[in-house]
């Protein structure tokens, strides 16, 4: 039984009709589920601006990763910038 990378899964889900439903939050969730059997920890790091335009900073880590950073304009688009970039890493 050979595990897949988030990579590879993502990799896979970009070929069918699930690619536009799955975001980098739940590609990285169900990675982190299936290999770890625990959920990804997100952080707020810091909310910042005026509230009709704030800049949050999010982290999100797995089990035997490093903190990975995203910063948006709501805590969802933070969220996803900071899965994306820690499900990156799986491509190199």
């Amino acid at each position: 039984f050979k595990q897949k990378t988030a990579y590879e899964i993502g990799v896979r889900l970009v070929g069918s009709e699930m690619c536009i439903r799955d975001s980098p939050k739940t590609m990285l969730q169900e990675y982190s589920l299936k290999l770890y059997k625990t959920l990804p920890i997100y952080n707020v790091i810091e909310n910042k601006g005026p509230r009709h335009k704030p800049v949050i900073k999010v982290s999100v880590k797995i089990k035997n990763s490093k903190k990975y950073l995203g910063i948006g304009n709501s805590k969802k688009e933070a969220e996803q910038k900071a899965a994306l970039k820690l499900l990156d890493t799986f491509k190199k």
